[in-house]
């Protein structure tokens, strides 16, 4: 059979309760009668010594009458409403007057209890038994000898009045205990139901985590006992649970650099996300890292096609043309024979000007820093664009590759052309620092400027930051009125 939590804190309490109740109340019922026995026979003993005493002074006296002794025995100050004392002789007759039945006269009460035997067989003792009228007693009795005859001197009190007191505190410890226990019963279900209101106030988001819901604005107890304490375990719960959750959640939008620290070392789940995490940052990165590769040797190979085909056009198509001018030098200098060395010059012009743009023999031969210089002047006296060139070495700089020199002049001919295309501008800083580790290139114009946040259609921009991905460098592009800068860090790897 299934039993509610409730029930089972509150039979618990009650039960507790009720039986503390009980048994105290037991124990102090005992109790206190037990020291009301001890005190009605030890009052009777004392009524029985006392009488003793006096019976043994007045049967000094020869001359004492019965009346005088019945006064002795009939004295009952103190015995309540059923004590008395009395004599009986070995014939088991009663000598004195009996309190319950005074006209009977003397000897003619038969006395055969067991008080009066003991006494007469010289025992003292106290007992609870039937006395001559065959009703329980508190009995104490007592050997004496008057003038050489054997009596029993017995002292005695009704068990019922004797126990009225004790029977009277039962009553109000019974109905002292019954308030308790309403009390008990009352306070008991007021606790259950706090506590079983707090544990269902803890069930509440432990079930939501069960079905993979957080709990919101969930409210921590301030309690300091075993239920808040658990209150605050349900709390870090959700915490770790909001942890695990947002850092799948970031995974799954690809933020791979998102991180949590486990909770513990034996924390399983953020340990196995994180893992993942570090897996999958692994394989973007080297999905990126061949990406990189491919498009680096799709550029490589563009340039040596490029390379190839300025070599083509120099050797054969301008060896050609070259051919072709020395043989209209020697045809006869007339009008048509100028027109077409004219022509032919400017195809010669052209054409080397598609060769060095195509790859130009200065990078090749003599390095960056000459082949930007010829650029700059190349493209000034096209242009008439006025370029300030810069270019620092550090002493102990790292020199580059010849594929890295090619990729920076690409860089530099793509912004110098954007500048020409789009910027309306007279003037451009260029600057190139190289260090040890890494190279800082630097671009300025004082044309219109536009929009960097933008996204357009053509391939300028896109060929610069590609180019620097490809590089692993970094490339910051800012742009206003006054003109745009283009920032570009490389290091060397």
């Amino acid at each position: 059979m299934k039993i509610k939590i409730f029930h089972k804190f509150f039979l618990a309490f009650v039960l507790v309760g009720a039986g503390t109740i009980l048994l105290l109340s037991f124990w102090y019922y005992h109790a206190m009668s037990d020291a009301l026995i001890n005190r009605t026979f030890d009052q009777l003993y004392s009524v029985n010594v006392l009488k003793k005493q006096q019976v043994n002074l007045l049967f000094k006296n020869k001359d004492f009458t019965i009346n005088e002794l019945n006064n002795i025995l009939f004295e009952t100050t103190g015995m309540g409403a059923t004590g008395e004392s009395y004599l009986v002789n070995d014939q088991l007759k009663m000598l004195s007057i009996s309190r319950f039945f005074p006209k009977a006269p003397s000897k003619s009460i038969t006395v055969n209890t067991l008080a009066a035997q003991r006494g007469l067989k010289h025992l003292e003792g106290h007992a609870i038994l039937k006395d001559y009228r065959n009703v329980d007693v508190f009995s104490v009795y007592s050997f004496i000898n008057l003038n050489g005859i054997d009596y029993a001197l017995i002292s005695e009190i009704d068990f019922s009045e004797a126990i009225k007191p004790v029977k009277d505190l039962r009553n109000k410890i019974i109905l002292a205990s019954l308030i308790i226990l309403g009390l008990i019963f009352f306070v008991s279900l007021l606790l259950t139901n706090q506590i079983v209101l707090r544990i269902r106030q803890l069930q509440q988001p432990i079930n939501s985590l069960a079905l993979g819901i957080i709990p919101e604005n969930y409210m921590v107890p301030k309690d300091t006992d075993e239920i808040g304490e658990m209150s605050q375990s349900v709390e870090v719960l959700i915490q770790a649970f909001k942890k695990v959750t947002t850092l799948a959640f970031e995974i799954g939008q690809g933020n791979l650099t998102y991180h949590i620290e486990p909770l513990s070392e034996k924390d399983i789940l953020s340990k196995s996300l994180l893992k993942m995490r570090d897996q999958l940052l692994f394989f973007n990165q080297r999905e990126k890292e061949i990406q990189r590769q491919r498009s680096y040797l799709l550029l490589e190979g563009e340039e040596r096609e490029r390379k190839r085909m300025a070599r083509e056009l120099h050797d054969s198509l301008g060896q050609m043309l070259t051919g072709l001018r020395m043989r209209l030098d020697l045809m006869p200098n007339n009008t048509q024979g100028a027109e077409l060395k004219n022509i032919v010059d400017e195809v010669l012009k052209e054409l080397k000007q598609i060769s060095h743009n195509l790859m130009p023999t200065v990078l090749a031969d003599f390095g960056l820093e000459a082949a930007l210089s010829s650029l700059c002047e190349s493209i000034t006296k096209a242009n008439g664009l006025a370029i300030t060139l810069r270019y620092e070495k550090a002493e102990n700089y790292k020199k580059i590759s010849f594929e890295t020199a090619v990729f920076l002049y690409r860089i530099v001919q793509e912004s110098f052309t954007n500048v020409i295309k789009h910027a309306s501008a007279s003037k451009v800083n260029l600057s190139i620092d190289k260090f040890e580790d890494r190279l800082f290139l630097y671009i300025k114009d004082n044309g219109s400027g536009f929009d960097a946040t933008k996204d357009y259609d053509g391939q300028g921009l896109k060929n610069i930051k590609e180019r620097v991905a490809l590089l692993q460098g970094e490339c910051e592009i800012t742009s206003s009125e006054e003109g745009t800068i283009i920032n570009i860090e490389i290091p060397f790897i």
